[in-house]
């Protein structure tokens, strides 16, 4: 297989993958998608190309695939089509990369691969508060402002100084305290702004280590253990005790003790 058909293998992985964690099954059908989590997932440029195609259609209750959409997806996995084709193996690859931190969604999509062996994704209910969340990600305007000021243009974690891709984290969740106070924020990477919203990174307040849940895509464990750079104004600095709660939520969820 060359170049072109790796790449369409890729990307065909990754549509029928983001298909299967927007409708919240392993199998795909014609039941309604979360458009907000698709359109997270996949690009615009994607979805519309679904659509001229008549794949995709939008319904009362949101975004669904068609007839042909289900088959061109069904043809794609037995290896019918015309460069498209793509294997189960590779959807699942997508699947955990998406959900494990490579193109994070929401801990609400959450998948071990003993759900996916008996195949079915867990049942739970959108948490609309972590998705709005993420899809609001830049943060109030002013907070962004005042948070690149302090850490320097640079990631807190990554040291990334793109300011493009660097984003106004809050340490408290916004949904549970609505403050943008600069005590309760922390300048992070896109990505890392994602993890830390779901609770699989965390800073540790005694040792301003990072801590890396167990279940993160490998690629984030060169972080596990660095010292997390702060603002050299104290006042600038997180408050210790919001860092701290938030640590314990971490641990509390993956349970890094055992």
């Amino acid at each position: 297989m060359g170049l072109a058909g790796n790449r369409n293998e890729e990307m065909r992985g990754m549509t029928i993958a983001a298909f299967r964690i927007s409708q919240n099954e392993s199998d795909i059908d014609d039941r309604f998608m979360n458009g907000k989590l698709l359109s997270f997932l996949v690009s615009d440029s994607a979805i519309k190309h679904w659509k001229s195609e008549g794949r995709l259609a939008d319904g009362e209750n949101g975004i669904y695939l068609t007839v042909e959409g289900l088959s061109e997806c069904t043809k794609s996995l037995k290896g019918e089509t015309r460069g498209y084709n793509v294997s189960e193996k590779k959807v699942d690859e997508w699947v955990q990369r998406m959900l494990s931190g490579d193109r994070v969604t929401t801990e609400t999509y959450e998948i071990h691969q003993s759900s996916a062996v008996q195949g079915r994704f867990p049942k739970r209910e959108i948490d609309q508060y972590v998705l709005a969340c993420i899809l609001s990600r830049r943060g109030q305007s002013t907070f962004r402002t005042e948070l690149l000021h302090a850490y320097d243009v640079k990631c807190a974690i990554t040291k990334c100084s793109t300011e493009a891709a660097l984003e106004a984290a809050h340490i408290i969740p916004h949904s549970l305290e609505q403050s943008y106070s600069i005590n309760n924020g922390i300048l992070l990477r896109a990505d890392i702004h994602t993890l830390f919203d779901l609770f699989f990174i965390s800073i540790n307040p005694e040792t301003g280590k990072v801590v890396i849940a167990p279940e993160c895509n490998p690629s984030y464990k060169q972080y596990e253990g660095c010292s997390v750079s702060f603002p050299s104004k104290l006042c600038d600095s997180p408050d210790p005790s919001s860092l701290m709660i938030h640590y314990k939520e971490c641990i509390r969820r993956h349970d890094h003790s055992k």
